[in-house]
Parts: C-alpha cells; sequence; structure tokens
C-alpha cells in the first residue's frame, strides 16, 4: 500500500536527524564545558598572579622596613660617633682653657707676689727710715737735756777754754739758773715727744700695712739708753702662698 510504502523511507531520516541533534548538542556541551575550564584555568592563573604579586610586594615592602631599620641604625651610630667626637673636643678645649686660665693665673700671681714683696721692702725700708730718724732725735734730746749736743756742728774752743757751743747755750739763758723753771718744762716737753713719737709712728704704719692688706703686727719701742727697737710680724696668707708658688 501507499502507506506502508512510505513509511520505512521517513524512519531512516529520523533517525538522522536524531543523531544530527544528539550530536550537536554533545558538541554544544562540549564545547561549553571546555569554555567553563578555559574560565576556571584563566581564574587560577589570575588568582596565582595575584597571590604572586602579593607575596612580591610583602617582600617589597620587607626589604624597605630592613632598608629603615638599617638607616636608622646608621644615622644612630653616626650621632653616637658625633657625640663622642664632640665630647672628645669638648673636652680638649676644656683643658686647654684651664691651661690657658692656670698659667695667665700663675704669672699674675707671680707678678703679684713681686709687687706685694716690692710693697713690703718699702715699706719696712720707710720704717726703719722713721725709725732711725726717731732715734737719732731722741738721742739729740736726750743729749741736750743732760747738758750735752749730738748737734753734727765741731765744737770749737778758744783760750779761755768754754767752746762756743756752751757759750750760746748759756746766751740762751739754758744754763742760767734762773731759767730753771723753763728748761725743766722743755726737758719735760721733750720727753713727751720723744715718748709719743713711737706710738704715733706705730698707727700710722699700721695703717698703711693694713691698707696694703698685710695682717701685721708693728711694734716701736724706746729703751733707756736711748736706742730704739722695732718688730714687724707678718701673718699674710696671701703673700705666703704666692711666694711658695
Amino acid at each position: 500500500s501507499p502507506s506502508s510504502s512510505s513509511s520505512p523511507i521517513s524512519s531512516p531520516t529520523t533517525q538522522t536527524s536524531q543523531q544530527l541533534q544528539n550530536e550537536v548538542e554533545k558538541l554544544h556541551f562540549e564545547l561549553a564545558e571546555s569554555e567553563r575550564k578555559r574560565i576556571e584555568n584563566v581564574a587560577q592563573m589570575e588568582s596565582a598572579h595575584a597571590v604572586a604579586l602579593t607575596d612580591l610586594a610583602r617582600r617589597h615592602l620587607d626589604d624597605l622596613n630592613e632598608e629603615r631599620k638599617r638607616h636608622e641604625q646608621a644615622t644612630q651610630a653616626a650621632l653616637e660617633a658625633l657625640k663622642a667626637s664632640l665630647a672628645v673636643g669638648y673636652q680638649a678645649e676644656m683643658v686647654n682653657l684651664k691651661r690657658s686660665f692656670e698659667s695667665q693665673l700663675e704669672s699674675k700671681t707671680r707678678e703679684l707676689a713681686v709687687q706685694l714683696e716690692a710693697a713690703r721692702s718699702l715699706i719696712v725700708t720707710r720704717v726703719r727710715e722713721v725709725e732711725r730718724e726717731g732715734g737719732n732725735k731722741g738721742e739729740e734730746r736726750r743729749g741736750r737735756r743732760d747738758g750735752l749736743t749730738s748737734h753734727p756742728i765741731s765744737m770749737k774752743t778758744h783760750d779761755d777754754g768754754v767752746d762756743d757751743e756752751y757759750k750760746k747755750n748759756d746766751s740762751k739763758g739754758i744754763r742760767n739758773s734762773n731759767n730753771t723753771v723753763s728748761n725743766s718744762k722743755m726737758s719735760k716737753s721733750a720727753s713727751s715727744d720723744v715718748s709719743s713719737a713711737p706710738s704715733k709712728m706705730n698707727k700710722t704704719v699700721q695703717a698703711v700695712l693694713n691698707a696694703l692688706g698685710f695682717t701685721s703686727t708693728y711694734s716701736n719701742t724706746n729703751h733707756d739708753n736711748g736706742t730704739s727697737h722695732h718688730s714687724l710680724n707678718h701673718s699674710n696668707s696671701n703673700s705666703n702662698s704666692n711666694s711658695n708658688s
């Protein structure tokens, strides 16, 4: 029949189409699967690359930190070395300044010691001159009081055996019995002047010594024989220390 004759012809065609469709679907699936795997592979590669970049960045940061630490340590070491150098230079400068100051102080001390010694010698010389003048005046007054004379004018005698000085004194009335009271007053005045002269001189010399910074004790004593004795005791610690230095 016509229907039976057409059925065998369509059946192989349907089977072929089905097979082709299956093959196409299989190919699509394989393509999709291949694309998925490719995407997964790309993603994995990108992830690995990101991890590598992160690790590289971390290592670079660690290197930078190490470099910073090394720079800080080098800077600290340089600062310590600079401090030590400055300390050494400061100490050396201080030593030089100290030596210079001590040298100047020693020179000034020697100069002052020389000046003080010169002043002391001048004072002692002047004191001795004053004592000598006071002693000479005391001797002269004592000689006049006892009827003698220490005047430097030479004694001249005449044929009558009486010296000019005696006549001069007699003409003035010193040996006149009528002037006994005035002579006594003159002798007492001379004795008072002689006895008070050392005290006045002591005060004057002591004031000079005190003004010059000497802690000294000066005394001038007249003895019965008319001579003068003096003592000048020095206890100036500054002059002694300067002299010792």
